[in-house]
């Protein structure tokens, strides 16, 4: 990964992880603001750290989806290397978020209903939860929801991880390309 995808997805996961966390908190809509933020910063063109660099707070506000409160975060964690409010949170709620959320099916959403209900902070007490048939007892957490959450776990913790979109479209048109080139290949499509 270069210097600038590095930067910008940095800033991008301490934004939705406060955003996963404003969300445990039941917050409705910063947490949404703050998606959208990371959103913007994952997909800059340029380092995020080049436009603080080169106009600070003004440059932030400047993008899509960052009004002069996320601005002024995203310049804390420039000049400070963290987020007050994150580390706050983190310290009340002590929800391993990054590792959750990175499993597939489970968004912020089931995370914040997983930590109230079955008080599910980590990778461990999920796995614990499935092995016990726990989620069950939670409305809309039934056995087919809970097998696919178990086949998540599993492969993320055999390595394999959420590939973007766009990256799949990708990959997928490659290995199409090379299908077709194939003499015994009549015909491949990408998309069914």
């Amino acid at each position: 990964m270069n210097e600038q995808a590095e930067s910008n997805a940095w800033v991008a996961n301490q934004l939705r992880e406060l955003a996963a966390r404003l969300q445990l908190e039941d917050g409705l809509f910063r947490p949404r603001a703050y998606r959208r933020a990371a959103d913007t910063v994952e997909q800059l063109h340029q380092p995020i750290a080049e436009l603080y660099e080169t106009g600070g707070m003004s440059r932030f506000e400047e993008l899509p989806g960052i009004g002069s409160h996320i601005a002024r975060t995203i310049v804390e964690l420039f000049e400070s290397g963290s987020i007050s409010q994150l580390e706050r949170l983190r310290q009340k709620t002590p929800v391993d978020v990054a590792e959750l959320l990175a499993v597939d099916g489970i968004g912020p959403k089931t995370l914040k209903i997983l930590w109230e209900q079955l008080h599910i902070k980590t990778l461990k007490d999920l796995d614990a939860a499935l092995c016990s048939e726990q989620l069950q007892k939670i409305s809309g957490f039934g056995p087919k929801r809970e097998e696919r959450l178990r086949r998540a776990l599993r492969i993320y913790q055999r390595g394999a991880t959420r590939v973007p979109i766009e990256d799949a479209v990708t990959i997928a048109a490659q290995l199409r390309n090379k299908l077709v080139r194939h003499p015994a290949v009549r015909s491949a499509s990408a998309f069914a």
